[in-house]
Parts: C-alpha cells; sequence; structure tokens
C-alpha cells in the first residue's frame, strides 16, 4: 500500500489531501498476483483523489473478513447513486462515460475495467458503498494465503 501511496503523492499535494492509513493491517499473506493487485489499488486510490476536494481526507484500511483480507479505500466527496454502482458492476465491459474530477480532472473509464478485471481474476470480490454528498467508500476482498492442511 505504501508504494502506492508515494505514487500518488504529487496528487495528493496538489489537491492538498490528506491520508489516513491508521487502520491499514500490515504482515497479511494474500493469495493473489501482488502486481495485479497493486494496480487494483492504485486505480481506487487515483479515483479518491479524482473526487476529492482540497483539505479532504482519504481513509484507507485492510482487514480481515473470515478468509478474506479486505482492502478498502474511502473518500469524503461526491458519492454515487445506487444505479451507478450498479451498472459500474456489471460483469459486461462498458466503457462509461467517465465523470470530471472536481478538479475537472478527466478519465476515460478504463481503469474502472481494469480494476474488476483484475479483482475478478485473484478470485476476488469487489463491494461499493456510497452516498451522494458523502463519499464513496470502495472495498475489494482477496483471499488469504491458502495452507494446506493434511488429515
Amino acid at each position: 500500500m505504501s508504494s502506492n501511496i508515494e505514487l500518488i503523492l504529487p496528487q495528493l499535494k496538489a489537491k492538498s489531501l490528506g491520508i489516513d492509513d491508521s487502520s491499514v493491517l500490515t504482515d497479511l499473506e494474500l493469495y493473489a498476483d501482488r502486481d495485479l493487485i497493486e494496480v487494483v489499488i492504485r486505480n481506487i486510490l487515483n479515483n479518491a483523489v479524482k473526487f476529492s476536494k482540497s483539505g479532504d481526507v482519504i481513509h484507507l484500511s485492510i482487514e480481515m473478513d473470515n478468509n478474506m483480507v479486505a482492502l478498502s479505500v474511502k473518500d469524503e466527496e461526491i458519492g454515487m447513486k445506487e444505479e451507478q454502482i450498479s451498472k459500474l458492476l456489471k460483469g459486461d465491459y462498458v466503457i462509461s462515460n467517465s465523470k470530471l474530477g472536481t478538479k475537472r480532472e478527466k478519465g476515460s473509464g478504463l481503469g474502472l475495467q481494469v480494476f474488476k478485471e483484475f479483482t475478478r481474476m485473484n478470485d476476488g470480490e469487489i463491494h461499493i458503498n456510497s452516498k451522494e454528498g458523502e463519499g464513496t467508500r470502495v472495498c475489494i476482498k482477496v483471499p488469504t494465503s491458502q495452507l494446506l492442511v493434511s488429515n
């Protein structure tokens, strides 16, 4: 997670955004492709930055949820309607009309498709909770490392 934060530091500084990573557990083992998950996290962080206003704080967490590791990013701003979330999470590939960010940042919608596909490739789950005007929490869950047990 820290390498992704370092990559977005220029955008964080440009928008005067803070990062709260006090809820990030370390030393968790995932059963996932590290490079793909890094791209997923980077995409989620980039969207949080894009839709945050100056002075906001982006909240990060990594925690255990049964046999899954849940990685969450929550912003404090724009939020989405339920129908937007449903459209984004549809199984088919739809390049959506990307909305402009709070400083008119443009996007293509491609990052979302990469995020969805890479999460699926790692047997992961995607959860989005959002309320207009209050922000969005994007969570991916990926399996913990699998242990072999002999009987």
